[in-house]
């Protein structure tokens, strides 16, 4: 089943809130990384990296890597 596979959901600032929550409530255990812009709240969800961009691909493989390696200490 795909959902026992989630392990992390990315989304971007400018996905709908309602699609952001529901993903968040289907895929209860995955990591959740948000790219807000500079000027939105970063309230949008509880227990939600947030990243700031721009960004650079290696900083957000670093960024992910750091999220599970906290998770499975």
């Amino acid at each position: 089943m795909i959902a026992d596979k989630v392990e992390c959901l990315i989304f971007d600032k400018d996905i709908d809130d309602k699609l952001k929550k529901a993903a968040k409530e289907k895929f209860v255990d995955a990591k959740v990384i948000c790219l807000p812009s500079l000027e939105s709240p970063n309230s949008m969800l509880s227990d939600v990296e947030y990243m700031s961009e721009p960004f650079r691909l290696s900083e957000l493989t670093e960024f992910v890597n750091n999220l599970f390696h906290h998770r499975t200490k």
